[in-house]
């Protein structure tokens, strides 16, 4: 269980809760959190720090680090969140503030459960996002060519110290239809975690690294079996996988993402790789398996 503590109540060596207290502070956050309500740790996040405060969530963001596949950034969690308002794919964006601590973004809670929607819903549920129109303000621009994925990988792979791992590179085939690459609205990261199954139904939350970009982007993040591993403890079955590019309506961006799977893979290989240099030791398995993925469809 999630240890509890109350709005001020710092706690010497805790730093969650230290945290907590100094931001409960905050006056631009006590406008947005319900006072005299305790703050929970919201567990999952595997680079910043989330509370439950009632029915609002607040995100501390770490100190800027370069990630080179995911990037952690407050402001552009802001623009998805106020683009995609109303829409039932995000949480209610309530506000945000730069604190002594970091930025934080401020949004309501979404109830539910992680990582038990079904194959199907997920098709949906990306479906649905990538049918968005374009925000007003500027996301990342993400490119999933063959070259890009090529350039994207082996640029992962010159900051890991042991690549012993990576002999040569996969053949892909390159022909891939024009339309599949047109940009479309992508979440980034919308691993089993952020995608929370409520009464409404399925719902994307942590948009840290949104952007725009072509949809086998996310196809192939859900789908990553290192994904699935470190989230769900193994990567889907070939059924399910079946099943998830069965129902996902735009068959030229399943296409683009079945001609360069492995490429894909390759990338998210080397990430882990970084990960795992950078003293994740749980990432091992997961390259392991994505590399093992390399010819499974």
């Amino acid at each position: 269980m999630s240890p509890v503590f109350h709005i001020g109540a710092a706690q010497p060596g805790k730093t969650g809760a230290e945290h907590a207290a100094q931001l409960a502070l905050v006056p631009e956050l006590q406008a947005l959190v319900p006072q005299a309500t305790v703050w929970r740790p919201l567990q999952g996040g595997k680079t910043n720090l989330l509370w439950r405060v009632g029915d609002v969530v607040v995100k501390l963001y770490s100190k800027p680090a370069a990630n080179p596949l995911f990037p952690n950034q407050p402001d552009a969690e802001i623009v998805a969140l106020q683009a995609l308002s109303g829409c039932g794919l995000a949480p209610k964006f309530l506000g945000h503030a730069a604190t002594p601590l970091g930025r934080c973004v401020v949004y309501q809670h979404m109830p539910g459960q992680s990582g038990t929607a079904g194959p199907a819903q997920v098709a949906a549920l990306l479906a649905r996002l990538h049918q968005q129109p374009r925000p007003a303000q500027a996301l990342r621009q993400i490119s999933a060519s063959g070259p890009a994925l090529m350039a994207s990988a082996q640029a992962i792979l010159a900051l890991c110290r042991d690549r012993a791992a990576f002999s040569a590179p996969p053949a892909v085939c390159e022909r891939v239809e024009q339309r599949a690459l047109v940009p479309v609205f992508l979440h980034g990261d919308p691993v089993p975690a952020n995608i929370v199954h409520s009464a409404r139904g399925p719902c994307l939350i942590d948009w840290q690294c949104p952007g725009w970009g072509p949809a086998a982007h996310d196809l192939a993040i859900y789908l990553s079996a290192a994904m699935q591993l470190l989230y769900q403890g193994q990567p889907l079955p070939p059924q399910a996988r079946a099943q998830m590019l069965a129902a996902y309506p735009d068959a030229a961006a399943v296409a683009h993402y079945r001609a360069l799977q492995p490429l894909f893979a390759w990338r998210m290989a080397a990430y882990c790789q970084w990960r795992l240099e950078q003293g994740q030791a749980d990432y091992a398995r997961a390259r392991d398996v994505e590399l093992a993925s390399l010819v499974q469809d």
